[in-house]
């Protein structure tokens, strides 16, 4: 296959072109799953939260109930 120089440089520019596309592409994608990631750690994060206030509410809870068996228990 015989090609001239124009036809080459052509080919040349519309790879170039391609690389381009693609570094763009890679780049907003790279800035999507950034944001996503953030998201999700400051999910991450509140859910961390609430867990240490439930697991404080169910301790709490079973002292009371604790309390309860031992005032069930002494009364007659």
């Amino acid at each position: 296959m015989v090609t001239t120089r124009k036809e080459s440089k052509d080919f040349w520019k519309m790879v170039e072109k391609l690389e381009e596309a693609n570094i763009e592409t890679w780049k907003f994608r790279n800035e999507k799953l950034h944001t996503q990631n953030e998201k999700q750690a400051e999910e991450i994060r509140e859910l961390r939260e609430d867990n240490k206030k439930l697991a404080e509410e169910v301790g709490d809870l079973r002292e009371e109930l604790k309390k309860l068996r031992l005032v069930l228990e002494m009364s007659p």
